[in-house]
């Protein structure tokens, strides 16, 4: 069984590149009290985002939205689909052409929706993929880390982090109520702490 390579929106990223992003993300803890976050209306067909992911600049279109799942298309060709019900921290559960990569994946029922959003905040769910004839099974442990103070090349947010651990890797966003999606996010080797990919948020233009 081989190790994953997925995309997730939520993350808007993926990547196996390790270049050093051209803006330096600088990540504080925070005193804010964010409380308890009701889920963000939902994104409708043209919805743009763009982010710096590992120093190249990239904008993700929000194309289609059906019964249950999201479909986005990046100007770096790759096409990705996130469950409608959860965007923001789950894996995608379509991809085509991400960094060579095309697969689908399954997501596990999920017993605790992530929304309302809080410091208490804790989700598990299982994970089952298939690329290139490589299957996989995995499984998310996510929770709320703190609020944080988050600067990216589109500004200056008080955040929620959000963590997911899995068999292979960990990876986080930073949620901003603000601007009512992650302005940051990245992911982690498991074994060795390295980072896989980073991103953050440029600029975004939301239709609801």
């Amino acid at each position: 069984m081989k190790k994953p390579y997925v995309h997730s929106l939520t993350a808007l990223a993926i990547g196996l590149c390790f270049a050093t992003p051209s803006h330096a993300i600088e990540i504080s803890k925070s005193s804010a009290d964010l409380g308890s976050l009701e889920q963000p209306a939902a994104m409708l067909p043209g919805t743009t985002m763009t982010y710096i992911r590992n120093g190249e600049e990239i904008t993700a279109t929000l194309e289609k939205v059906e019964e249950d799942s999201i479909h986005w298309n990046n100007s770096d060709g790759c096409k990705y689909s996130t469950p409608k019900s959860e965007p923001l921290f789950v894996p995608s559960i379509s991809w085509e052409n991400c960094r060579g990569s095309t697969g689908t994946q399954t997501l596990g029922k999920m017993k605790k929706s992530f929304w309302p959003l809080s410091a208490k905040t804790k989700v598990k769910f299982g994970v089952s993929g298939r690329s290139k004839g490589n299957t996989w099974k995995d499984y998310k442990r996510c929770k709320v880390n703190g609020t944080h103070t988050v600067t990216v090349a589109g500004g200056t947010f008080d955040a929620y982090m959000v963590e997911c651990a899995g068999k292979w890797d960990k990876r986080y966003w930073y949620y901003s109520p603000e601007l009512g999606h992650n302005v940051a996010g990245g992911r982690k080797h498991k074994t060795d702490g390295t980072r896989n990919f980073e991103w953050e948020h440029k600029s975004s233009k939301v239709v609801n």
